[in-house]
């Protein structure tokens, strides 16, 4: 019983949106990590939420979103991935931005502007 009121408490402390996605209100870590007030100590939201719906997770391994928004909390977009597994994503993302960056700017040199005859 109380750990039903606990995971409505949960849901009504997020904006839910059209596609059914919890996005936190609450408090936050200072890296922006949603979290709460567990059992007398603050605890990450997702951790309590999996906890109060008897879901078993390893110790140790983050519980993310995978739908990629950091403040979502639905029960159905957490996910647990190893650090390895983060890092691995972030290093993907930021080579993409990075090659996407480099083909939208293109340097102009000196020796460009001259051969065009635009200095």
């Amino acid at each position: 019983m109380e750990d039903e009121f606990l995971i409505e408490t949960i849901r009504n402390n997020c904006d839910i949106d059209e596609d059914g996605h919890w996005i936190w209100r609450g408090r936050q870590r200072y890296y922006g990590a949603p979290c709460m007030a567990f059992r007398r100590e603050t605890r990450p939201v997702r951790q309590v939420l999996m906890t109060l719906m008897g879901q078993h997770f390893q110790p140790g391994i983050p519980l993310v979103a995978e739908c990629g928004n950091a403040l979502c909390v639905a029960p159905k977009c957490i996910r647990s991935k190893t650090n390895a597994d983060l890092m691995t994503e972030a290093r993907k993302k930021k080579s993409q931005e990075k090659g996407m960056f480099t083909r939208l700017i293109k340097p102009v040199g000196i020796w460009d502007q001259l051969i065009k005859g635009t200095v």
